[in-house]
Order: C-alpha cells, then structure tokens, then sequence
C-alpha cells in the first residue's frame, strides 16, 4: 500500500479492499515475527520506521474502508427497497388486470342473460298471442257451432300444450344461458388466480434473491470487522523499549 496521493494539493481517496487491509496486518506480523531477541530478555528489535509506516497505512486505510462497508450496505438497502417497490407496482397492476378481467366477464354474461330473458320472453309472449288466437278462433266456432263443444275442447288442449311447450323452451334457454354464465365468471376467476399467483411468486423469488446478497454481504462485512479488530488488538500493544546502545533501526 502507498501513502496518500495528493492532486492540487487535496487528498484524492484510494480504494481500499479487506485484501487490502489484510496484507498491511501480514507485514506487521511478520514485521514481529521475524524480528531478532534482545540478548537475555524477551524483548525484541525492530525497524521504527517499518512499524510506523505500517500504523500510519492502517490509519489511512481503516476509515476509507468501513466508510466503503458503510456505502455497500446502504446500496444493498437501496436496492432491497427498490426491489421490493417494484414487486408491490406488479402486485398491484396484476390484481387491477384480475379485477378489470372479472368486470369484462361479468358484463359480457349480464349481456348474455338479458339477451337471453328477452329472447324467452319473446316465445312466451308469441305463445300466448297464439293461444289467445286458437281461443278466439274456437269461440268463434263455437258461436257458429254450439254443437261442436269438441272443437272448442281440442283448441283449449292446443293452447295448453302450446303455452306448456314455450315455457319449457324458454326455461331450457335460461338454464343453458346461466350455465356458460357460471363457466365464463369461473374461467376469468381461474385467470385472474393464476395472474396474482405469477405476481406472488416472482415477488417472492426476487426477494429471495436479494436476501441472499444482502446475507453474504453482511458476512462479508462481519469477517472484515473482525480482521479490523484482530489488527486493532494488535496495535494496541505497546512496543518493548529498546535497551540503550542498540541500533533500533538493525534487522
């Protein structure tokens, strides 16, 4: 690692990395680890200007970095929270297609019902016109024929049974048109189901996946603090005193 680098005469910010962080600790370690004992003492000698050139990395690194940590996760959150504004505009635009669908479906069997009463209040209408026809014929007859009761008793049975044959149609038609009334309402509420499951599914995955990043970032995070903290732990041991007459800058 370099010491800061300066343009018109301001710091310009490095990018610093938990790698970064890590081998600044290695040297240091192995800064003390490779350093020579003081004869008939545990103390040992080390190079000032290495060991503090290595602090004052660390110094310059640490804050740039947790402020780098800082700045990921914020970003994670950010990116959560678009993710999930965005799962809920679908959710919602799904559900509004479902309703407007069930609307169409519903209007268009009204449509049909109506279309379809009319119809059978037609033949019942033109049944009992005919019926009162057949009646009026046969009082007719029977002012000209008082003998002929039968004519006037056949003509009462042909109304009846044409009165009797219309409403049976007409019911028949009701039946049928209620019938693709009921399987058209069901087919837009299947739809309508099967488009909110899409929403909530991928919803759900998204959010998942989003999860899981923002998961490996914050062990990512929590690896790096602790490194931080080992080398903190480090630094705040204090050095051994140089005995006097020793070269602190001899290997």
């Amino acid at each position: 690692m370099t010491a800061p680098q300066q343009i018109d005469g301001q710091p310009v910010r490095i990018q610093y990395s938990a790698s970064d962080l890590m081998a600044v600790l290695n040297d240091l370690s192995t800064l003390l680890e490779s350093a020579k004992p003081v004869l008939l003492s545990k103390d040992i000698r080390v190079s000032r200007d290495a060991a503090i050139g290595l602090v004052e990395e660390l110094r310059t690194a640490l804050p740039v970095a947790v402020e780098q940590a800082d700045e990921s996760f914020r970003a994670a959150q950010q990116q959560l929270a678009t993710a999930q504004a965005q799962a809920d505009a679908q959710l919602a635009a799904a559900e509004q297609q479902a309703a407007a669908q069930l609307a169409e479906a519903q209007a268009a069997c009204d449509a049909q019902l109506a279309g379809v009463k009319q119809q059978a209040e037609g033949i019942v209408a033109a049944a009992r016109r005919e019926a009162e026809k057949t009646l009026a014929t046969a009082r007719d007859k029977q002012q000209q024929m008082v003998t002929k009761e039968a004519v006037v008793v056949e003509a009462r049975n042909q109304a009846t049974a044409m009165l009797a044959d219309a409403k049976k149609q007409a019911a028949t038609l009701m039946t049928d048109a209620n019938t693709q009334a009921a399987a058209v309402v069901s087919g837009a509420n299947t739809k309508a189901t099967e488009l909110r499951a899409g929403a909530d599914n991928y919803c759900v995955s998204r959010l998942a996946a989003i999860g899981q990043d923002l998961q490996k970032f914050q062990q990512q995070l929590a690896a790096m603090q602790q490194q931080v903290a080992a080398g903190q732990a480090r630094l705040a041991t204090p050095p051994s005193p140089v005995p006097a007459g020793v070269n602190p800058g001899a290997a």
